[in-house]
């Protein structure tokens, strides 16, 4: 799935927004997200971040599900881990939202190998 396709209006990420809170949980620290920040229309959409490798609460980086079940406890009410659903483009990144008893979807990036 493509930048341009996660931001049309009637569909992807703009149409989840209206009624579904969304964060952004990377492994990458603080100061590259910014250097990726340029897609505002997507980060306009967030409610929160967690960066890993520069957030003191995660004590663990993956393969613990330390950064998923930080990002769910800041939207508000605290959804249940099985309540929220992960975007994930790393076959690492999939075992720990497993890890976590979240959901899943694979978005496949053609720079990563799955085997």
């Amino acid at each position: 799935m493509t930048m341009e396709a996660l931001t049309q209006p009637r569909g992807g990420l703009n149409y989840c927004a209206r009624d579904v809170p969304i964060c952004l949980a990377t492994s990458s620290a603080e100061d590259m997200v910014h250097k990726i920040a340029n897609h505002h229309e997507v980060f306009s959409l967030l409610s929160h971040r967690v960066c890993a490798s520069t957030d003191p609460e995660v004590r663990e980086g993956k393969p613990a599900p330390d950064i998923f079940l930080i990002a769910a406890s800041r939207f508000p009410g605290k959804p249940k881990p099985q309540q929220c659903l992960v975007f994930e483009d790393s076959p690492n990144g999939v075992i720990v939202a497993c890890k976590a008893s979240m959901q899943m979807v694979m978005m496949l990036d053609e720079r990563v190998s799955v085997e």
